[in-house]
């Protein structure tokens, strides 16, 4: 396991590990997708931008919230994505550590636990 995630395989070449969730790079930090790549969650996309999937697909493209956006255009992070102690998290979702813990820094996820 790393920092909660668990390690399946490496790639070899990119720098990256496989079978991780969220995927993460050797440096640990996460791996997101920048607007225009592909996506099939808001969670796939680095903070700020969506996943605009076309209705009945299942394979949208990062990208921006349409008008008017959802965050209220404040610059925060969606459900799943990384956020910080100056980037929350939007739609009021706890901004956490991987230990649970409120953030206090970086290395953060907006998520919910569930008990």
């Amino acid at each position: 396991m790393l920092g909660g995630f668990g390690l399946a395989s490496h790639d070899g070449c990119s720098g990256h590990v496989g079978k991780t969730d969220p995927p993460v790079k050797y440096d640990g930090g996460p791996v997101c997708r920048m607007p225009g790549q592909s996506c099939t969650i808001n969670a796939d996309c680095c903070s700020g931008y969506v996943c605009i999937t076309p209705t009945g697909s299942t394979v949208g493209t990062c990208g921006m919230p349409p008008p008017p956006s959802y965050d209220g255009g404040s610059g925060c992070s969606f459900y799943g994505q990384a956020c910080s102690a100056s980037t929350p998290c939007c739609n009021n979702v706890t901004c956490l550590a991987m230990n649970g813990a409120p953030c206090t820094g970086t290395n953060c996820w907006c998520y919910t636990i569930v008990n």
